[in-house]
């Protein structure tokens, strides 16, 4: 959990590392990036953000094979690759842009 704390608002990432290979792309651990906001929303406070990624060990292009879907379309599902030395930045940025309400990776 990376909790990050200012201007008067709580961001509560859950970072999941996950071999993804044998997860199909409905998978509850897939979408549970969808989940997570229905539980924020049932937090009724503001001030509370929560977020949740994955961390793949299997490279994006192998996952884009097996999946279907590109890498964008991975990381729009808070996906992000561990062969990939900037992905904690990916994760950092992320959670930051939606604290503006904008959307980066």
């Amino acid at each position: 959990i990376v909790w990050l704390t200012g201007h008067g608002e709580q961001h509560l990432a859950f970072i999941d590392p996950k071999g993804l290979r044998q997860l199909g792309v409905e998978h509850p651990k897939i979408e549970f990036y969808n989940e997570i906001k229905q539980v924020e929303k049932r937090l009724a406070d503001p001030s509370v953000h929560l977020h949740s990624f994955l961390v793949s060990n299997t490279p994006a292009h192998e996952m884009a094979l097996l999946w279907s879907i590109d890498r964008a379309a991975m990381i729009a599902k808070n996906i992000v690759f561990q062969d990939e030395p900037d992905y904690v930045a990916q994760i950092i940025k992320t959670v930051l842009a939606a604290a503006t309400g904008a959307r980066t990776v």
